[in-house]
């Protein structure tokens, strides 16, 4: 279990990043592909400490997949990488954060994780910019 907490502060952390950098826009679902979808546990973990939906297509070979829709578009089987895209967003599994663990992931999260991280990276936590709690305002309106 602490592996599974470990791997979603961690995703929490880069996604924190990526915010705060602008290169992503808010998130208020991840989709998930690969093998690791098979583990139900870490999902729901990943959904509580990211706050976000975890959302799990349908197609368990879902890079594979990609690959050959985008070459549908090289073919003209479809007309946009769009049109492709959208054959795969049949959800087989969706994990949505419950709200107890979520405060309690969060809280951990401030309290433990960016600490330990600063502590032995030697690096600021980040979120000091927008958080997404933050983030959760601007993508629910």
């Amino acid at each position: 279990r602490a592996l599974m907490e470990g791997l979603s502060f961690w995703l929490r952390d880069n996604l924190e990043a990526l915010y705060k950098h602008g290169i992503v826009l808010p998130y208020p679902e991840i989709i998930a592909i690969g093998g690791v979808t098979k583990a139900t546990e870490l999902m729901q973990i990943k959904a509580e400490v990211t706050g976000c939906r975890i959302r799990v297509p349908h197609i368990s070979e879902a890079a594979a997949t990609g690959a050959a829709l985008l070459a549908g578009v090289g073919v003209g089987a479809f007309l946009s990488s769009e049109e492709a895209a959208a054959a795969l967003h049949h959800t087989e599994t969706t994990y949505e954060p419950a709200d107890e663990a979520r405060a309690a992931y969060d809280d951990i999260y401030h309290k433990i994780y960016l600490p330990a991280r600063h502590s032995v990276l030697g690096t600021k936590d980040a979120t000091e910019g927008a958080t997404i709690d933050e983030r959760r305002g601007s993508a629910q309106t």
